[in-house]
């Protein structure tokens, strides 16, 4: 429905032709991203296997948990690591957090901001942009993009998204298109800093841009178990083939 209602948009206010094959196409990339990053899960296809099948993922056979460690990376000199991360209340509000981090995992600065209503993808693409602009202001480049929601990633990637959402495409694009930088997926286990800033965001209500210095104290204790290479773990169910 995602992909219909862009093109339809698309088609509307920009004035580019509906191509059913090009939907089509955008949904199994999407389908295939998304099974691969865990967003999408077996369990998710209970009663449409023969669908699965047809998009060539494969549900039967036994389910085993696993347990990985997922560890936050330093970035290499002379690249700053920007990690954020939106949230959203069970009311519609949300919220963004985000962190820039030096070669050493040292926090340079930090930030978390509330939008009022809005989505899920709305906020993640936020924070992106606010971390952006931070990283743009101090010319923290070149830099290493870190988010947790493999949708946002897709849309960068992409070009994709609602009218509401293309403005904040178009920034984004802009900075990155004069400076250096790219982005990856992270797991939300190895984002725990982002993760905390946005929840403060929530809670908080405001804008602020916080430095090493003034951060929490559970936020700077997380800092600091990344700069250690402490790893978190993570539990999934997985569907095992016989």
């Amino acid at each position: 429905m995602w992909f219909i209602w862009t093109a339809r948009n698309n088609s509307k206010h920009r004035h580019i032709m509906l191509r059913p094959v090009a939907i089509i196409r955008n949904i199994r990339y999407y389908i295939a991203t998304a099974c691969t990053t865990d967003l999408i899960k077996a369990e998710h296809w209970k009663g449409w296997s023969s669908l699965a099948q047809d998009f060539h993922v494969r549900v039967g056979g036994c389910v085993r948990t696993l347990v990985s460690l997922i560890t936050w990376s330093k970035p290499s000199a002379p690249w700053f690591k920007l990690n954020t991360d939106g949230c959203r209340s069970n009311q519609g509000l949300i919220a963004t957090g985000g962190l820039i981090r030096d070669p050493g995992g040292c926090v340079q600065l930090a930030f978390h901001g509330f939008l009022g209503e809005g989505s899920i993808i709305k906020a993640e693409l936020s924070a992106i942009l606010q971390g952006l602009i931070i990283c743009k202001q101090h010319q923290f480049f070149p830099v290493w993009i870190e988010t947790e929601s493999a949708v946002a990633l897709l849309i960068i990637n992409s070009d994709h998204s609602s009218w509401e959402l293309r403005h904040i495409l178009t920034r984004i694009k802009d900075i990155r298109a004069n400076h250096p930088t790219f982005i990856t997926h992270i797991h939300r286990e190895g984002n725990a800093p982002a993760d905390a800033l946005a929840s403060l965001g929530m809670q908080k209500q405001t804008y602020e841009e916080i430095t090493c210095s003034t951060l929490d104290k559970r936020i700077a204790g997380l800092c600091k178990m990344d700069q250690l290479g402490c790893p978190n773990m993570r539990i999934d169910r997985k569907i095992i083939n016989r």
